[in-house]
Protein backbone atom coordinates (compact mmCIF):
# COMPACT_ATOMS: atom_id res chain seq x y z
CA UNK A 1 0.00 0.00 0.00
CA UNK A 2 1.02 3.60 -0.58
CA UNK A 3 0.41 6.30 2.01
CA UNK A 4 0.80 10.05 2.21
CA UNK A 5 1.32 12.69 4.87
CA UNK A 6 -1.57 15.13 4.65
CA UNK A 7 -0.87 18.81 4.08
CA UNK A 8 -3.56 19.95 6.51
CA UNK A 9 -4.42 23.39 7.81
CA UNK A 10 -1.90 23.09 10.66
CA UNK A 11 0.69 24.11 8.06
CA UNK A 12 -1.11 27.41 7.37
CA UNK A 13 0.86 28.91 10.26
CA UNK A 14 4.19 30.34 9.08
CA UNK A 15 5.96 28.68 12.02
CA UNK A 16 4.90 25.21 10.87
CA UNK A 17 5.60 24.83 7.18
CA UNK A 18 5.25 21.55 5.29
CA UNK A 19 8.98 20.77 5.20
CA UNK A 20 9.30 18.05 2.54
CA UNK A 21 13.02 17.21 3.03
CA UNK A 22 12.54 16.93 6.80
CA UNK A 23 9.45 14.73 6.44
CA UNK A 24 11.11 12.53 3.79
CA UNK A 25 14.03 11.83 6.13
CA UNK A 26 11.65 11.02 9.03
CA UNK A 27 9.62 8.64 6.85
CA UNK A 28 12.82 6.91 5.70
CA UNK A 29 14.01 6.58 9.32
CA UNK A 30 10.65 4.98 10.13
CA UNK A 31 11.09 2.38 7.39
CA UNK A 32 9.05 3.80 4.50
CA UNK A 33 10.05 2.56 1.05
CA UNK A 34 9.96 4.42 -2.27
CA UNK A 35 9.58 7.75 -0.49
CA UNK A 36 8.90 10.67 -2.84
CA UNK A 37 6.86 13.81 -3.25
CA UNK A 38 3.68 13.92 -5.29
CA UNK A 39 0.95 16.45 -5.91
CA UNK A 40 -1.96 15.84 -3.54
CA UNK A 41 -4.69 13.85 -5.28
CA UNK A 42 -2.62 13.95 -8.48
CA UNK A 43 -3.90 17.46 -9.26
CA UNK A 44 -1.53 20.18 -10.46
CA UNK A 45 -3.25 22.87 -8.39
CA UNK A 46 -2.67 21.01 -5.09
CA UNK A 47 0.42 21.22 -2.84
CA UNK A 48 3.14 18.59 -2.88
CA UNK A 49 2.92 15.89 -0.22
CA UNK A 50 5.26 13.12 0.91
CA UNK A 51 4.23 9.62 -0.25
CA UNK A 52 5.69 6.19 0.52
CA UNK A 53 5.07 2.46 0.42
CA UNK A 54 4.57 0.73 3.75
CA UNK A 55 2.45 -1.41 6.03
CA UNK A 56 0.46 -0.61 9.16
CA UNK A 57 3.38 -1.75 11.32
CA UNK A 58 5.81 0.48 9.42
CA UNK A 59 3.34 3.37 9.61
CA UNK A 60 3.35 3.12 13.42
CA UNK A 61 7.14 3.55 13.33
CA UNK A 62 6.83 6.42 10.86
CA UNK A 63 4.19 8.05 13.07
CA UNK A 64 6.51 7.90 16.08
CA UNK A 65 9.38 9.39 14.03
CA UNK A 66 7.15 12.22 12.78
CA UNK A 67 5.86 12.92 16.30
CA UNK A 68 9.41 13.80 17.32
CA UNK A 69 9.36 16.77 14.93
CA UNK A 70 8.28 20.20 16.21
CA UNK A 71 5.52 20.50 13.57
CA UNK A 72 3.67 17.56 15.13
CA UNK A 73 4.29 18.08 18.86
CA UNK A 74 0.75 19.31 19.50
CA UNK A 75 -1.53 17.59 16.97
CA UNK A 76 0.43 14.69 15.49
CA UNK A 77 0.76 13.73 11.83
CA UNK A 78 -2.19 12.84 9.60
CA UNK A 79 -1.39 9.77 7.50
CA UNK A 80 -3.81 8.59 4.83
CA UNK A 81 -3.86 5.69 2.41
CA UNK A 82 -3.08 6.98 -1.06
CA UNK A 83 -6.13 6.12 -3.15
CA UNK A 84 -5.47 8.37 -6.12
Amino acid sequence: MRYYLSCSSIFDNIDRKYDIPLFVSAVKRGGGAYVRKSRAFGWNNQPCVVTWRGTLTINKKIDSELCKLPQFKKWGPIIHEKDW
